[in-house]
């Protein structure tokens, strides 16, 4: 791996196909700065070859601390290997990311019995992973040679030679014109081009509405006035109900009582590009979601579900 290209741009996903990985070569030896790695070597039963193939991700911790496989497939013309992914910035209507890497091994004619068959296996795969996550964003990348994807609602989007002048390298997506590519040089030995996808996405604020919320002003000063009204309250009068209810009503009562005369308010307006539904309790739960989760730059465990 080149690091000088690394400096050159920020990745926040990089795909290699034909790593010659095997399960002698630990994640610590081909490790980078702030990258972890999902990986899926070359299966040599399936594919009767030693040598060779093997599928590699390196995801940037500063863009995406979690993710999984969640499917592999590996045979002796074709290597595939998806995953799911939730980077930290993504637009609220897209509830995850699904990469699927592809090495078709062979180059032929595009009628031959052997490219057909592989179009139509990552044709399925490619359908499978849109039942299981119908609203995700889909990008399906990696060395094709002289197979291609065709359906409707996915887009190829590069446009630069990788090798010669043929494109054998490609990117499909489900939504349109996604990125602008820009082509970058080989790898050590290898006899095709890098590319890099840039994202043409730019976020658009849209204020949908504007909100306003009747606040407390909780400063030092104001929680001392109400310290000092607590402090000086008898409250053998108001806890001597025989009934229990009476006696948490009037506390609760008394106790909103000294708030309001020590801790006043204001009605504060924001715009706001929340949904409607995204109400001040569900913002907390997703809060305490994200904090139960625990970030992490080591490999995942494979999630096939």
């Amino acid at each position: 791996m080149s690091r000088r290209l690394l400096r050159v741009y920020f990745y926040g996903l990089i795909a290699l196909t034909e790593t010659w990985l095997n399960d002698n070569i630990l994640d610590t030896q081909i490790d980078l700065d702030d990258y972890w790695i999902l990986r899926s070597d070359r299966n040599i039963t399936s594919t009767n070859k030693s040598q060779g193939g093997g599928l590699l991700f390196y995801i940037n911790g500063k863009w995406c601390d979690k993710g999984a496989i969640i499917s592999t497939h590996s045979e002796r013309t074709l290597e595939t290997m998806a995953i799911r992914l939730r980077p930290y910035w993504l637009p609220r209507e897209i509830p995850c990311v699904i990469v699927l890497l592809v090495y078709c091994t062979v180059f032929a004619a595009p009628s031959s019995g052997v490219v057909k068959e592989n179009v139509r296996k990552i044709h399925d795969i490619i359908e499978t992973l849109e039942r299981g996550y119908p609203n995700a964003t889909i990008v399906v990348l990696g060395d094709f040679n002289s197979a291609y994807v065709q359906l409707p609602h996915f887009y190829q989007q590069v446009s630069c030679s990788t090798r010669g002048d043929k494109i054998l390298d490609k990117c499909y997506v489900n939504i349109k014109n996604s990125y602008k590519t820009i082509k970058l040089p080989e790898l050590g030995n290898s006899d095709h081009a890098s590319v890099y996808l840039l994202p043409t996405y730019k976020h658009k604020a849209t204020i949908s509405q504007s909100v306003t919320v009747n606040k407390r002003i909780w400063n030092a000063d104001n929680m001392d006035k109400l310290l000092s009204c607590l402090d000086d309250t008898d409250l053998t009068e108001l806890l001597s109900a025989p009934d229990i209810n009476d006696v948490t009503d009037t506390f609760v009562d008394y106790l909103n009582f000294s708030i309001d005369a020590c801790i006043p308010s204001k009605n504060v307006t924001a715009p706001s590009n929340n949904k409607p539904w995204m109400t001040p309790r569900i913002n907390r739960l997703i809060g305490g979601k994200n904090q139960s989760i625990p970030k992490q730059l080591s490999r995942p465990p494979s999630d096939q579900g």
